[in-house]
Order: structure tokens, then sequence, then C-alpha cells
């Protein structure tokens, strides 16, 4: 990984559009087995204005790069594919993009999910352009796992766990606007780049980007599913143990800088840090370090959201046993079995 890799724009300038409406950025590193998918679902799409597909391939050590400059041959009037002789990682690969996008709007799309809806981009623009008070238009999506798609998680989910409208305290709480949904105005994305909450050293660009938009107007959403995100090893969210733990205490961070300079009301500031500490503690569990475990538990006993006792037995009797995780899952599966039949 180095800072001074230099930048080289596979595109034709003679075929893209002058001025496009939306920039769609999309990040792809060892992406060969799904990016094609990506990619078809930005082509696909029918918008009634111009718009640019600006691909941040990363060096990949497999046929992605290939795959991408493939595509840009076939399409030179969308695609334009920014690469390096060297790997930059995410978060540069994200920040050149970015700085590349000459649309007045954002979206994104992983090299590893895919949207399903060709006219996701036309609907949520003209939900944008209506409202200029909007910073953010998101919709529901599906997820993809080893055991199939489950579709439309927001309505399973409920209408509580969607942000809409005025929603920098339903976000501060759970993260739950999906970022292969999201179009931003970039002029509130350009501010967020020159923000305190841009904090490079967090493994994420995402989350912190959705709540300042968030405290910078409404958000609109769309309860139509138009994009699947894949819960595949190896992604930002769905690595190691070890990184799932960074991941989230880089959240907690993140939700304390928010809470520190734009404050709600105590019980919001409580439920939100008490909710980013349960996910210290459970990922703390399953990468096996008791410091950090018990410190989170110390922590939400004293906001008085600590975990069931029994539960947290269990859990600390399998780490101080470096008891493997399936039978840790088999004993507690078999506590609560027996607990849930107790008479009441």
């Amino acid at each position: 990984m180095s800072d001074q890799a230099e930048t080289i724009e596979i595109s034709d300038p003679t075929s893209l559009p002058a001025a496009p409406m939306v920039s769609v950025v999309m990040v792809t590193y060892n992406h060969a087995r799904y990016i094609s998918e990506a990619i078809e679902g930005i082509v696909m799409q029918r918008a009634r204005f111009p718009f640019e597909l600006i691909i941040g391939e990363d060096h990949s050590t497999d046929d992605t790069l290939a795959i991408v400059k493939e595509y840009q041959l076939r399409r030179p009037d969308l695609i334009r594919v920014l690469t390096a002789d060297k790997n930059v990682g995410m978060r540069e690969n994200a920040d050149r993009c970015f700085h590349a996008c000459r649309g007045k709007y954002i979206a994104f799309c992983e090299g590893d999910d895919f949207w399903t809806d060709p006219l996701k981009l036309d609907v949520q623009i003209d939900m944008l352009e209506r409202d200029p008070e909007m910073t953010a238009c998101h919709t529901d999506y599906d997820r993809q796992t080893r055991r199939g798609i489950r579709a439309n998680m927001h309505r399973r989910e409920g209408a509580s766990h969607v942000a809409v409208g005025k929603a920098y305290e339903q976000l501060l709480q759970e993260w739950t606007a999906m970022s292969a949904t999201v179009v931003y105005r970039k002029d509130v994305l350009e501010d967020f780049e020159d923000s305190p909450f841009n904090n490079k050293s967090w493994p994420f660009g995402d989350y912190n980007r959705l709540l300042y938009a968030s405290t910078r107007g409404r958000f609109g959403y769309l309860p139509t599913s138009t994009a699947v995100y894949r819960k595949i090893r190896g992604s930002a969210l769905n690595g190691s143990a070890a990184n799932g733990l960074k991941m989230v205490k880089a959240v907690a961070e993140c939700r304390e800088l928010f809470l520190r300079k734009i404050p709600v009301a105590t019980d919001i500031e409580n439920a939100s840090m008490a909710s980013a500490r349960m996910m210290i503690y459970r990922a703390a569990f399953f990468s096996g370090d008791r410091a950090a475990f018990e410190e989170a538990y110390r922590q939400l006993s004293d906001q008085g959201y600590a975990p069931q006792g029994i539960s947290h037995k269990i859990r600390s009797w399998a780490l101080s046993a470096r008891l493997p995780l399936a039978a840790y899952r088999t004993i507690k599966n078999l506590i609560d079995h027996y607990v849930s039949a107790l008479p009441r």
C-alpha cells in the first residue's frame, strides 16, 4: 500500500458525457467473480439524463482489471477506469474516485454488490431534484449469503429501522441505509470531505458519510428493493473476527465524535452508545479479545444495558476455556432451550 501511486485513467473523453448528472462510484479489488454483475447493474440503467460510471480498480491480483477494461472498451460513453501500478488501499481508492466525479449527484456500488432495478437512478434523482432540502435518497435492498437471497431487508425489519426524513438520531442508533442504494448531493459530500467527521483512520467511509448527510437535511426513501448486498468473506464488513472488532470500535468512535459535535437528547445518546458497545461486546467475544469483552460489558452495565447474566457467564467461561465457537454455540443453544422450557 502506498500514497505515492500515480493514478492511471482508462477512458475516452471524446465519448463520455460532457456534463453527467450522476457519477456512480464503484471501488473494486479482487472481485473478478462479481464485477461483471456489478457493472451490468449500472449499464442497464434507463435514465433521462447522462451519467458516468467511475471504477476504482485497486491493482487486483485476479482478473478484475482485465474485466473492467473490457467493459470500458464496450461502453466508452459511460465508463472510466481509475487504477495504478500498485495497490493504494480501500480509502485512497475511494478518494481518487470521489475526486474524479463530475456529477451533481453521486451514487455508490462496490464491486461485490449489484443493482437490480433499471429505474433506480431515474426515480431517485427525480426525488432529489424535486426537494432541495433532501441531501440523500436510499431504497430497500436484498441481502445475499451462502444460503441464498433474503429480499426486502428494511421491510422485514420494520419501518422503525429505516432512515427517512430527519434521520440523524435514528442513524446514531442503527446503520440503516445500505450504501449501494444511496444517492447523495455532491456538494454535501464535498463539505463532508473537509469536515472533522471524515476520519481516514476509520476502516469505513460510508457510515460517517451517512451521518453527516443526515445533519444537513432530510433523507428520502423508496420502499422498493433496488440492489443486492453480498455478505461475503473478505469484504470490509465481513472480514476476520479481528477486523470486525476493529470496525465496531471505529463505529463507536464515530458516534462519539458526532455526539460531541452535534449533541442529541440524553436518552438518544445513551441508546446510541449502548448499541455500539453491544457490537463491541459481541465482536470482542468472537475475536477472543477478553480485555475488550470485559470492558464493553462493564460499560454496558454502567449504562443499564448489560447482557443477560447467564449469556454473559457462558461467553466469559467460553473465553477462559478457549472453547471453539461451534462448541460454544451448541452449549448455548442447549441452555437456551432448557431455560425457555421452564415454567413461568
